[in-house]
């Protein structure tokens, strides 16, 4: 590894002068100090983000072990500590970074027990038209709100005279490349109009007896239609030029969520002679063997969680599909038309957040029978292999943007990349995800998009191995502790299938 085992447990100068104030994930520079005292645990683990992650959690479980052992005295740390120091960091760093779940929510790793997660976001700082000061951007999104022009703005209801000042000037004539400004209400479902034509500053249409003016300057109106009318409005172009209130603003949300770390826990045991034949025979220690599968079950748990929470989000992003192949199709041909239901719900994601259309899609072996069989006619392209190409290893990114990290292997063991459907979405596959069931999400580049948070605390405690006894069996534990939180169920869809094969 390049540094023994009671290295691990030193914390630079440099890195503890952070400890109190600053002790951010954020943090560039404490972070740059902690990715060079792991640089030999790193090793391997290509993508920025993941990496400054996985540093941070590996001094989490450097500064849990001191304070775990700071009690002992110094022979005891040198005596007994080291093997185990040895064995919980590799089996972080082989485990850890490894976690589907990784590459699926937003990853905010905790540096103390009760913590922060942070998501935003953009609402209108300013009424302008039909959008109001703090409605969310994202799902009332108004195409005209950055521009000079005023969409209904409310003028008010049930009387034929109207008379006031505009919202927003000083107000574009008619003739200066705009359409000029013009009033709209209803007499029953008859719809009555008083708009510029000419650039005079007075208006002509449905008027009625009385002054049809406007002021450019000051926007100052008065308006007499010929009958009563309802629900006017006005629409209008205005100058944003040298007026510095006459730009909108937009709102940055930012809410801090606090989150506390809970735990997993396992313990398992074997036989004394078991752990001496298979030295004596194989010269194998079967303690390390065991502790990583422990570690994969905990893996599991964790990557099924988060999925479960996905899935449960309470989406309104559905859709249905039918997998009965009809007479004289052919079964292939029929099964690539699920893409369809994909794209859509893919495209209601992108509506709903704004950051682009769905990107991967979780599975179970209910439905995997669909995929494998576009797998075999080349739709689905393996990750891993021969027909992986340059996107082996990532998952799609949206146009234009990078791809999530993934997994540098498969794992074979729980949930797995299968392979990336049509260039667009990653498979994965969950051995127990619900049966007829298809969740699409969207995982951006960057790490706050995403719609679940997953923040990891100590990625693993471990007791040491002690005979019992009792019955001369050999006794471990484990722990891990992180925190989650659903942020925004807009990011997933669930598409329902009927007639599986």
């Amino acid at each position: 590894m390049g540094f023994e085992a009671r290295d691990m447990l030193k914390s630079e100068g440099q890195i503890d002068s952070y400890m109190q104030s600053e002790a951010t994930i954020l943090n560039e520079d404490r972070n740059a100090l902690l990715q060079q005292k792991w640089v030999a645990m790193l090793e391997g683990i290509d993508d920025p983000w993941m990496r400054r992650c996985t540093a941070q959690i590996l001094e989490n479980e450097s500064i849990h072990l001191q304070n775990a052992t700071r009690r002992l005295m110094e022979s005891s740390l040198s005596q007994n500590i080291p093997d185990l120091v040895k064995f919980i960091f590799p089996l972080i760093r082989r485990v850890w970074p490894n976690l589907i779940a990784n590459g699926l929510a937003s990853l905010q790793p905790m540096n103390s027990p009760i913590g922060g997660i942070f998501y935003w976001e953009y609402k209108y700082g300013t009424t302008k038209g039909t959008v109001t000061a703090g409605d969310n951007m994202i799902q009332n999104f108004d195409r005209h709100y950055s521009s000079e022009f005023i969409d209904q703005e409310s003028i008010g209801s049930g009387s034929d005279t109207y008379t006031g000042t505009l919202d927003w000037s000083p107000v574009k004539a008619y003739g200066l490349g705009q359409t000029g400004i013009e009033f709209i209400g209803y007499a029953g479902t008859t719809m009555k109009r008083i708009y510029d034509a000419d650039g005079s500053g007075t208006l002509i249409g449905d008027v009625g007896v009385g002054a049809n003016t406007i002021t450019y300057a000051t926007g100052v109106y008065a308006v007499n239609f010929d009958a009563s009318v309802d629900n006017v409005v006005a629409n209008y172009f205005y100058s944003m030029e040298a007026v510095a209130a006459n730009v909108p603003e937009v709102n940055v949300d930012v809410t801090l969520e606090p989150v506390k770390a809970w735990s997993r826990k396992l313990k398992f045991l074997w036989s004394s002679e078991i752990q001496d034949d298979m030295k004596a025979i194989l010269g194998m220690n079967i303690e390390p063997e065991m502790s990583a599968g422990v570690a994969n079950e905990m893996q599991l748990g964790i990557d099924r969680e988060l999925i479960m929470s996905m899935y449960g989000s309470g989406t309104t992003n559905t859709g249905v599909w039918d997998a009965a192949v009809p007479p004289g199709v052919n079964q292939v041909d029929h099964y690539r038309n699920i893409t369809t239901v994909l794209g859509k719900v893919s495209g209601a994601i992108n509506t709903a957040t704004h950051r682009g259309p769905g990107n991967f899609l979780i599975i179970g072996p209910s439905v995997q029978p669909i995929f494998e069989a576009l797998h075999t006619h080349g739709d689905l392209k393996g990750i891993y292999g021969p027909d992986a190409g340059a996107a082996g290893g990532k998952g799609p990114g949206v146009t234009g943007r990078p791809a999530f990290p993934l997994p540098a292997a498969p794992q074979g063991y729980g949930v797995y990349v299968m392979g990336m459907l049509q260039a667009k979405w990653t498979v994965i596959v969950d051995p127990y995800f619900p049966t007829g069931k298809i969740l699409v999400g969207l995982k951006g580049p960057s790490f706050p998009d995403a719609g679940l948070v997953y923040a990891p605390y100590v990625p693993i405690e471990m007791t040491g191995a002690f005979l019992d006894p009792a019955d001369f069996t050999l006794r471990k534990g484990m722990r891990t502790r992180y925190a989650r939180k659903l942020v925004n169920p807009n990011f997933y869809g669930v598409i329902t299938v009927s007639n599986l094969p």
